[in-house]
């Protein structure tokens, strides 16, 4: 008797942490992804682009050797025509200046590869937005 007490306790118990777990909420579907490199002193990072339009994943940047450093945070993003999104960051210094004034929100090519851009003379970037 119990054994029986004790297997339907566990039964009992494994149903409730599944319902708990069940109840919480799935995030929300990835529909893509971002990344980007400066190829030199500036920023770096990238995360999933989420079908509700929220962004995760995240970014760093250092300028000015070293004497500019921060965290960049891209907080969301949106289908911007065929083959564009735009997104939008915020960014946050540790040290010096701001790499940019937030919120920065810039429209990006979705091209599944890397591909070179530049902004500003002499810098060069590699970015990569893909959408399934």
């Amino acid at each position: 008797m119990k054994l029986a007490l004790t297997v339907v306790g566990a039964f009992v118990l494994s149903v409730v942490a599944l319902a708990s777990v069940a109840g919480a909420g799935s995030p929300p579907a990835v529909v893509g992804n971002y990344t980007f490199d400066d190829l030199g002193q500036g920023g770096w990072g990238g995360g999933p682009l989420y079908a509700d339009g929220t962004v995760g994943g995240g970014a760093a940047f250092s300028f000015g050797n070293g004497a500019n450093v921060g965290s960049i945070q891209a907080v969301s993003w949106a289908p911007a025509g065929p083959g564009f999104i735009t997104m939008c960051f915020t960014d946050t210094a540790t040290r010096g200046q701001l790499l940019f004034p937030s919120p920065f929100c810039v429209q990006l090519p979705v091209t599944g590869t890397p591909i070179k851009i530049s902004e500003a003379p002499g810098e060069v970037s590699l970015l990569k937005v893909t959408l399934r």
